[in-house]
């Protein structure tokens, strides 16, 4: 969702898509438990609860592997400067040509170094997010 999402919005989708679907997941899985109660033994019951979870799951993973890679990632990562032509052309519409190296050669040690305290704040908010959830 980070990737896709245009910068004004993307913080507004992550927080939808980490803390309203979450909370939407169990609530679905209560109810889907509180109705099947009457009707099914316990012994099954956990089951169905448990295989419809991995129905929203599953449709994400065939979703995703229908939409085609980022920008970013095919110039940055990749450095494939014809897909990132031919997914630039899919969404805008317009052709580009790309005559430039635009792969990013920079180890992890270099960003790591730039960048430390925002990773550290970012791995610490998480688990503040996280251990009020659990």
């Amino acid at each position: 969702m980070a990737e896709h999402a245009n910068a004004k919005d993307r913080g507004k989708l992550i927080a939808l898509g980490f803390g309203f679907v979450w909370g939407l997941g169990a609530t679905t899985a209560a109810g889907l438990y509180l109705l099947l109660s009457n009707f099914v033994s316990p012994d099954l019951l956990w089951r169905i609860v448990l295989a419809a979870g991995a129905i929203p799951a599953a449709s994400v993973i065939y979703l995703r592997r229908k939409i085609p890679e980022t920008a970013r990632y095919l110039a940055r990562i990749k450095g494939d400067t014809e897909k990132l032509s031919e997914v630039i052309k899919t969404i805008s519409g317009k052709n580009v040509s790309i005559n430039v190296n635009t792969k990013d050669n920079l180890s992890f040690k270099t960003y790591f170094k730039g960048q430390w305290l925002l990773f550290l704040t970012a791995c610490l908010l998480w688990f503040l997010f996280d251990i009020v959830t659990y």
